[in-house]
């Protein structure tokens, strides 16, 4: 929803901006202002695709990420916001997209009803195959690839001069393309119905298609009196009746027109290669911005929350929290009941990170932020494990065994964590028939301390020892005995790895 809100209001603006640059214009030709409209109408009929894909222009984030931070896992949910009329105001703008696609539809089988029911003339008009229509109230353009001028039955009633000018205007919408061009607005007021700015500029782009119409009649050299005449005429004689909306007639706010006919000082010069260069430079500098570039506010910012606990789902507080992603970088601490939350972030991918003392530290990278959503923390965070060196030295050729004990090596606690303490170790045996070879060996043992301090589950890991110092090593650390980890004054399991350095003398 919040996305084709910001189209509608993205539209609105393009069309207001193109209202304003028709109106700076308003000295020169119509031609000039009826190429505005269609840069302004093509660019709105594109800004889907283009705020879609366009370049963001956010406000970066200021803050430098710790060099020496550690990496966090964190599982995140991500749930945009969604409002509980969306999906019926989605509905009412699907039925009116519908009706008016249902009228455009008509109307093409309308065009081709007329086509069909044309009878052709003998005669073509600069190339272009003139018909008349018993159906047809006005003259009228139709087709693209190859077009067709229809004229009304009475037609024949008209005099050579009338018949020239309005042919001669029929082939200006012709040669410019109107009948294609024409599209555009029909397509953006169906997308946008609700909006009446939209309506108001597919108004004005009629009128100026007409008006440069006519100015191409008037330079072949018709007089203006003359020819706003014959479309008074033309207009009362025909009750300005079956014209349809898709179709380019002659009947187009007529006392507009007949009034600029009838003014000299008009601006009438056709365009220019260079004035359409310059035309639609000017409008897509103007324009496009507005349609395709996406910027920090409040409609695109998204929220990153969660709260920090530990395995026994109490609430840890000053853990770092760092984030990284298309905002820069963001360092955040969780206030005392284990709270952090960052606000208004531009949408894109996030790498979110979490660091505390004492416990084991993760990474989650492509974190999605949707506009509007918010992403909170899923699974608490896991004890951060224990470590122990052992060196165990055999005299050669004696056959006597020395064992010493290097200080534990463990990860800095912190907040309510309290790790395990070795409190009895039977050093480990020198195995004979190595030490005869003069074998040594470090072997790693990878243990789990148990709520009762016993070890359990302890397995080799790393290198590839021989067995004698395996089962050596295995042999000693099941015998060892710990002070439990207490996770807030409770009991827990924890990892311990052990190194044990066989070595000699």
């Amino acid at each position: 929803m919040s996305f084709f809100v910001e189209c509608s209001l993205r539209v609105s603006a393009i069309l207001f901006v193109a209202f304003l640059i028709a109106l700076a214009l308003r000295k020169q030709s119509a031609a000039l202002r009826h190429l505005v409209w269609v840069c302004a109408f093509g660019i709105a009929a594109l800004t889907p695709l283009l705020f879609a894909w366009g370049p963001k222009a956010v406000k970066p984030v200021n803050v430098v990420l710790p060099v020496e931070s550690s990496p966090i896992v964190i599982d995140v949910v991500v749930s945009p916001r969604k409002f509980p009329w969306d999906d019926a105001l989605m509905a009412v703008w699907a039925a009116g997209v519908l009706v008016f696609a249902s009228r455009m539809v008509r109307a093409a089988i309308a065009a081709r009803t007329f086509r069909r029911s044309a009878q052709g003339l003998e005669t073509s008009f600069e190339g272009v195959t003139v018909a008349e229509s018993e159906s047809a109230a006005v003259a009228m353009t139709l087709g693209v690839r190859s077009p067709l001028i229809l004229l009304p039955a009475n037609h024949r009633d008209w005099t050579p001069e009338r018949r020239n000018c309005v042919l001669l205007h029929e082939l200006a919408h012709v040669q410019r393309k109107d009948c294609l061009l024409q599209w555009l607005p029909q397509i953006v007021c169906a997308l946008h119905w609700f909006n009446p700015l939209v309506w108001l500029g597919r108004s004005q782009m009629l009128c100026e298609s007409e008006r440069a119409c006519d100015d191409a009649v008037l330079r072949s050299g018709a007089r203006g009196p003359d020819f706003a005449r014959d479309l008074l005429e033309i207009a009362e004689s025909s009750g300005l009746k079956g014209a349809d909306p898709m179709l380019v007639t002659i009947a187009t706010r007529l006392e507009r027109r007949i009034a600029r006919l009838l003014d000299a000082s008009v601006n009438r010069r056709p365009l220019t290669r260079l004035s359409v260069v310059a035309t639609m430079a000017i409008a897509v500098v103007l324009l496009l911005p507005l349609a395709a570039v996406r910027a920090q506010n409040g409609n695109q910012t998204g929220t990153l929350s969660g709260v920090v606990t530990d395995p026994t789902g109490a609430v840890v507080a000053k853990a770092t929290v760092n984030l990284s992603g298309p905002g820069g970088n963001l360092a955040l601490v969780s206030d005392p009941v284990g709270v952090w939350s960052a606000k208004d972030l531009p949408p894109g991918s996030y790498q979110i990170e979490v660091s505390v003392p004492g416990f084991a530290v993760f990474r989650q990278q492509n974190v999605t932020l949707a506009p509007g959503a918010s992403v909170r923390l899923k699974e608490p965070l896991a004890i951060g494990q224990i470590a122990e060196t052992v060196n165990v030295l055999g005299a050669s050729p004696s056959p006597s065994v020395a064992s010493a004990a290097a200080p534990r090596q463990r990860v800095r606690v912190g907040g309510n964590v309290q790790h395990a303490k070795l409190i009895s170790n039977t050093p480990p045996v020198y195995p004979d028939a190595e030490r005869a070879q003069g074998a040594q060996a470090t072997v790693r043992v990878q243990a789990v301390i148990g709520k009762n301090g016993n070890v359990l589950d302890a397995h080799v890991i790393g290198g590839q020892p021989s067995q004698d110092f395996a089962d050596a090593a295995l042999t000693a650390v099941r015998t060892w005995q710990y002070e439990p980890t207490l996770l807030n004054g409770e009991p827990v399991e924890v990892i311990t790895t052990i190194t044990i350095n066989f070595q000699l003398q």
